[in-house]
């Protein structure tokens, strides 16, 4: 199996992190519970890791990002705009980024009746570059190498989806790692986007 398909992998998207780090080989075949050989040991094979979730933008509030520039050196502003706005903190390497990204391509109806701000988390804009043309989605991209906007929103996580009215003030916020993450991109003002 390859490591980007395994069950380290998917962890650390799920956590936002990359761990690339080798898997201590279990020869004997036995399972880790089965392997270890102490009371600590078991408890250490058997036990999953906690995320703990800080969402730090509330519903109704306006993001304070102040002026950004796009990986093209355009600036932008949310409050620049009456539109509908969704914003996505993604990242290049991660599989469900890339899988709510190839669901964004296949929605041409959403794509105009929003804008769409992708902030490419620990992303510097080379790889947005080539990102971009990959995909070839017509949103605005802003690289965030040092994850100063990724960090006002929430503490982990991605793809995170930000949902905010004509207003600008946030309507929805979730995490994006689900199979159908465009069914997710609903105001409760308007009727559902497809």
């Amino acid at each position: 199996m390859a490591w980007h398909k395994s069950r380290v992998f998917k962890l650390s998207c799920w956590l936002g992190l990359v761990w690339i780090l080798p898997l201590q080989a279990n020869t004997t075949g036995a399972t880790p519970t089965q392997a270890a050989t102490t009371q600590g040991d078991v408890a250490k094979a058997t036990t999953t890791p906690t995320r703990v979730v800080e969402e730090r933008l509330s519903v109704g509030v306006q993001p304070q990002f102040g002026l950004l520039h796009d990986i093209d050196g355009k600036p932008l502003r949310l409050e620049d705009s009456s539109k509908p706005t969704v914003l996505i903190f993604f990242a290049t390497w991660c599989h469900d980024s890339q899988r709510l990204m190839r669901q964004l391509s296949g929605n041409s109806r959403l794509l105009q009746q929003a804008r769409f701000i992708a902030f490419g988390r620990g992303e510097h804009d080379k790889s947005l570059h080539k990102f971009r043309q990959q995909y070839h989605l017509p949103i605005r991209y802003i690289a965030d190498p040092n994850e100063h906007y990724f960090l006002q929103v929430t503490n982990t996580g991605m793809p995170r989806v930000i949902l905010l009215d004509e207003q600008q003030r946030v309507v929805k916020t979730f995490l994006g790692e689900i199979p159908d993450a465009m069914a997710e991109i609903v105001w409760p003002t308007s009727p559902k986007l497809p």
